[in-house]
Formats: C-alpha cells, structure tokens, sequence
C-alpha cells in the first residue's frame, strides 16, 4: 500500500521495516489491529519476520542531519522506541514530532516516552488522538 500511494513521489523510499530499538528482528503473529510482536535475533524465511531499523540510523541513512516531521504511531512500539540507548542521539533533532500512544495495547509506553521528552524544550498541543510536540530552540 504504502509503495502504491508514494509512487509519484520521488523523494519517498519505502522500507520494509519495523521501528524498534535495535536493529533485530520481530516475529509478528495475530491481525493487523492486534498484532504482537516478538524479538528475535535470528533471521529465517518465516514471513511473518520483519527486519527492524531505528529512527538513529533512519537519520544517519537520510543524509540530513535533522527531521523536521517526526510521525509516530506505531501501536505500543513507542515504549521500545523512547526507551532505547540512542534515544539522545536523534530526539534533539527532530523539530517537530506527533505521536499516539497506546497504552491501552502495551503498557509504559507514555511512562517511557514523556521521560525522553522532558530532557528537552518542547511547546506542546493536542490534535485529535495525537500529541505534538513543537521543539523550542
């Protein structure tokens, strides 16, 4: 779907990807609504394997060196995400970042996300189901 709807634009490159912590391997059972995941380091031709990525190397793969529109909503992996060891390496370079978070389907995901935010300067606003942060110079 997202390689259909990004054809006509040049500057879109569709991964394959999962957003995690590291760069593993998830294990990815049940329906899309409701799908969980499970880490695994090794790599084999079940297809419901996905290789994962982090938002560092994301960055370090773009060329650029901020994000100016950071959109997360990946359902529950944002506790992963603000929680990983490289989270200081790119959360001061995004300029402005929107989020949902589910703590309805995982558990600490806003415990972990709002402790990586408030190292920050951030002017904040609600949208909806969706959380913006403003990152203030």
């Amino acid at each position: 779907m997202l390689t259909f709807n990004t054809a006509f634009y040049e500057n879109i490159h569709p991964l394959k990807s999962a957003l995690w912590d590291k760069e593993t391997f998830l294990n990815v059972s049940g329906e899309a609504a409701g799908a969980m995941v499970k880490p695994t380091d090794t790599e084999n031709n079940d297809s419901a394997l996905v290789k994962t990525t982090t938002v560092a190397k994301l960055l370090a793969d773009s060329g650029f060196d901020e994000i100016d529109w950071l959109k997360v909503d990946i359902e529950g992996a944002e506790k992963e995400v603000f929680a990983a060891p490289d989270v200081d390496e790119w959360l001061p370079k995004v300029r402005v970042l929107t989020i949902e978070l589910h703590d309805q389907s995982k558990r600490g995901c806003s415990y972990e996300f709002f402790k990586a935010i408030s190292k920050y300067n951030w002017f904040f606003a609600f949208r909806g189901e969706n959380l913006i942060f403003i990152r203030e110079d």
